[in-house]
């Protein structure tokens, strides 16, 4: 149980990287390195506090950002639309 909550403290401070808006489940795993299996599988179970793009990357894959990190960084107008589509751009 101690592991699963160093593995989502990893991933948090990952996902809340200044260096990065958007993260990939790889980015977060190579940073944090935390599998790729248990990235996604955090993610998924913490979705309240983090927001998937609704465009992918350019190789396709899904991107990922805090949601509080999402929050500060887009303006109220985007925010909204995100809620409208619980995704953010």
């Amino acid at each position: 149980m101690k592991r699963e909550n160093s593995d989502e403290q990893k991933i948090q401070t990952a996902l809340e990287n200044p260096k990065f808006m958007w993260r990939t489940i790889s980015g977060i795993s190579n940073e944090t390195k935390v599998s790729t299996d248990t990235v996604r599988k955090v993610i998924v179970s913490k979705g309240d506090r983090v927001v998937m793009s609704s465009v992918p990357n350019t190789k396709g894959e899904s991107l990922f950002a805090s949601r509080e990190k999402h929050r500060q960084q887009t303006s109220p107008f985007k925010r909204l639309i995100s809620a409208f589509k619980n995704r953010g751009d």
